[in-house]
């Protein structure tokens, strides 16, 4: 090889972690560091100082610019540009742009403040900077504190242009980098720190120093969070899982790397239950998802395949915990901890119940390192003050495990562990804001004292909108935002509001529009739901329930005088309670399954409800003569989700809403009562042309509203007869982020609708690294 030649290298150049076998270079030269300004770019160490500060950068745009750089003055194409450094994907020029945009952020590159990288329009970017190559004595890596020994300085003059095609030698990238294959990073070391940039998250990598600031940075999800929020932190701390709504209306799972722009969704999670998708967790090498298949518990790869059955699943999975040998251990709404092999297999008990306490639940189970010994809720409405965090163990029977109370809070917690040390930290939740206590995981014993380390913090039911890595990263998110109950005029004016601001879910106005009923949720400390009522002229509102359950979806009776709701204190139970005397009140219907009514017919004899099952048709419409509630019977059966279901003011027909398409739409099916057994398959037509849900009818049937997926309330005539015939669908107003919680008076000049106060887009995730680390000088060893 002549003097001052290039070849190419023995051992492939390496960008990020992924071998490139098609870049010549300058064998030569053997930087340490690259210094541009008051930039200092060290390849090794993968890390970049402005004025002697770490820079956040993710590791594509760490790469990005360190090929800029170590070519000072040339043109560098954007094909040879995104060839190498995104040697291992195809993407689009998008990428290359928005990373030159995310690394002139971070140096301040401004025309004003004198300008690193210059755009040549339609053909790539060349570095301008002078460039002095840094070159350490012993050939390792300069310390942030000053070289031990004086450095050899070379200065790097701008080198002409530079064409994959122009016969030339290809750009040069520092060599150090070349030899970060064989010396790789942990995957925490790429994840060590992150800011906020626009739209989405700038991750720094920088080297592992004692007792790392704490960098907190944010992630946009890029689609609507599915109702609850369940998402996960893998343990590795590099990607997020989460539930949401893409452009095409399905509710599925979503996979985000820390270092992404956006979102991928995961084919074949399409699986919630009328729009509530229950927690999902990761395996313990990160690179699976196990979440709930509506009866069945699945794993899919998050790097591509169809999902895989685990085992059968007698009720919902709420939250659950993968241990690294292969051990699951899920919860039950209903019930306590069940266990299964993640290779498959059948359920089995970890925990019981304790009717002594009045436990009715055992949720978000997490294991401790050992594998052995898990962090899990018990929930008590009964009694909430025994409600909180215990430690569990698979090497006892169910009815012998640990009494003795953690954590007292309502939410699920779990364990980051310590390096070298037996005392990692427990995060957990407690009225709004996310603690961190130190707990060593040989004694089983919390030390020291709570840290607040973020607040406010959401929550869904027992589940706190948060989650860890076991290498320092948490995520979470804030609270949802909150509803105002409102009334508005057929085009969206503001008529007035009702209440405070809360968590408001299923409004129903009475058959005269004199009054409203709605649940609301509150925290005091642990999660209680309750209804309440308001005259519809006033804005003052009085509670209907006292019991500490979760009372939800009420309903009125035909006359006005009774409600009908669901209770969480007997699951599967559907109460009758007079509207001015909350002591009378009787049980219309009790069953294993989970049970929603939905609306009571004018002459009073039937009620619509829901049946959750396990079964493959998930949510069905039931009739319950309300006189003979032996003699109830299914109306729509049929797979997925058929429900929302509402009479039509004559009683002659029925609105609800099925997913069996693929998407939600509005659907009216003549009522039809099965007289000696027999069955006949009943005229049904489809309403809604683009998706839509929440029907609800006005008093004299001849107009049907819904919401579709952006949140514009729709209406359509209807015209019934021998037969029904529908209009085409007319927009009338829009209401960001509805959860399809309203109502409307008889004559469809006023509705009632619960607004959510903030914007309509789902609240970003907070990214927190290294932010235990502070505390670990506090918690001892």
């Amino acid at each position: 090889m002549p003097p001052g030649g290039s070849t190419e290298l023995q051992a492939p150049l390496v960008h990020g972690g992924v071998a490139d076998d098609h870049i010549a270079v300058d064998t030569n030269s053997s930087a340490s560091s690259l210094t541009f300004g008051s930039v200092t770019l060290i390849p090794d160490e993968r890390l970049v100082l402005k004025d002697g500060q770490p820079v956040p950068f993710t590791p594509k745009a760490f790469d990005l610019l360190a090929v800029l750089a170590a070519n000072p003055g040339r043109l560098l194409t954007k094909e040879h540009l995104m060839q190498a450094v995104w040697s291992d994907a195809v993407v689009e020029e998008s990428n290359l742009t928005y990373h030159v945009f995310a690394i002139r952020k971070a140096l301040g590159d401004t025309a004003e403040n004198g300008q690193l990288i210059q755009t040549v329009p339609k053909r790539g970017y060349r570095f301008t900077a002078t460039v002095t190559r840094v070159t350490g004595g012993n050939g390792g890596p300069p310390s942030l504190a000053g070289a031990a020994e004086a450095p050899a300085l070379e200065a790097v003059a701008p080198s002409g242009e530079f064409d994959p095609g122009d016969g030339q030698s290809a750009p040069e990238a520092p060599r150090a980098w070349s030899s970060f294959s064989g010396r790789r990073r942990s995957a925490a070391a790429w994840f060590a720190a992150g800011v906020l940039c626009a739209g989405g998250v700038l991750l720094m990598s920088t080297r592992r120093v004692p007792a790392p600031s704490p960098i907190r940075a944010q992630i946009v999800p890029g689609v609507q969070l599915s109702e609850g929020s369940p998402f996960g932190v893998s343990p590795d701390g590099q990607q997020l899982v989460f539930a949401g709504t893409g452009p095409d209306g399905v509710n599925r799972l979503w996979v985000r790397r820390m270092d992404a722009e956006v979102a991928r969704p995961l084919s074949g999670t399409e699986t919630a239950l009328g729009g509530l998708t229950p927690p999902m967790f990761w395996s313990p090498d990160s690179q699976s998802v196990a979440f709930d298949a509506i009866g069945q518990l699945k794993r899919i790869d998050v790097r591509g395949g169809a999902p895989r059955v685990v085992c059968d699943l007698p009720q919902l999975a709420v939250g659950g915990s993968w241990s690294a040998d292969g051990v699951i251990v899920v919860g039950q709404p209903s019930g306590a901890l069940l266990r299964c092999n993640a290779a498959g297999g059948t359920v089995s008990a970890v925990t019981s119940l304790d009717s002594t306490k009045g436990e009715g639940l055992h949720v978000f189970p997490s294991f401790l390192p050992d594998g052995r010994h898990f962090l899990y809720v018990r929930i008590s409405r009964n009694a909430p003050e025994t409600s909180g965090v215990y430690v569990g163990s698979l090497d006892e029977p169910p009815g012998a495990q640990p009494p003795n109370l953690l954590l007292a809070t309502g939410f699920g917690a779990a364990y980051v562990p310590t390096n070298g040390s037996s005392t990692g930290h427990v995060v957990f939740l407690r009225e709004g804001t996310l603690f961190a206590q130190a707990f060593d995981e040989r004694a089983l014993q919390l030390r020291a004292d709570p840290v607040p380390i973020a607040q406010p913090v959401g929550s869904f039911l027992d589940g706190g909108f948060f989650g860890v890595s076991q290498n320092d990263v948490i995520a979470f998110r804030g609270p949802d935002k909150e509803f105002q109950l409102t009334w508005v005029d057929r085009h969206g004016n503001t008529l007035g509001v009702v209440g405070d601001e809360g968590l408001y879910s299923a409004v129903a106005i009475s058959p005269d529009d004199s009054r409203v009923a709605t649940a609301k949720q509150v925290f005091s400390p642990n999660i209680d739901q309750d209804i309440w009522m308001f005259e519809a002229s006033r804005t003052a509102m009085t509670r209907v329930t006292f019991q500490p359950h979760l009372e939800g979806s009420p309903v009125w009776s035909a006359d006005g005088k009774r409600l009908i709701f669901t209770t969480a204190g007997d699951i599967g139970e559907l109460v009758e309670q007079a509207v001015d005397d909350a002591s009378r009140t009787s049980s219309l219907l009790k069953e294993k399954e989970h049970l929603i009514p939905m609306s009571v017919s004018a002459d009073g004899r039937f009620l619509l409800y829901a049946v959750v099952t396990m079964a493959t048709t998930r949510v069905d419409t039931w009739v319950l003569p309300i006189d003979d509630p032996a003699r109830r019977f299914p109306l729509v059966q049929r797979d997925f989700d058929q429900w929302q279901a509402q009479f039509s003011p004559d009683g002659r027909w029925v609105a609800y809403v099925s997913n069996e398409s693929g998407r939600n739409e509005v659907l009216v099916r003549r009522f039809v009562v099965p007289s000696d057994g027999a069955r006949s398959e009943p005229e049904t037509v489809v309403v809604s042309t683009s998706g839509g849900i929440a029907p609800r009818w006005r008093g004299d049937g001849k107009e049907l509203y819904f919401i579709v997926a952006d949140g514009t309330v729709m209406a359509v005539d209807v015209r019934a007869g021998a037969g029904l015939s529908v209009g085409v669908p007319r927009a009338l107003f829009r209401v960001p982020r509805s959860h399809g919680d309203w109502a409307v008076v008889s004559d469809g000049s006023r509705f009632l609708i619960a607004m959510p106060t903030g914007s309509g887009t789902s609240a970003p995730f907070t990214i927190l690294w290294n932010h235990l680390a502070a505390l670990r000088t506090r918690s001892p060893s």
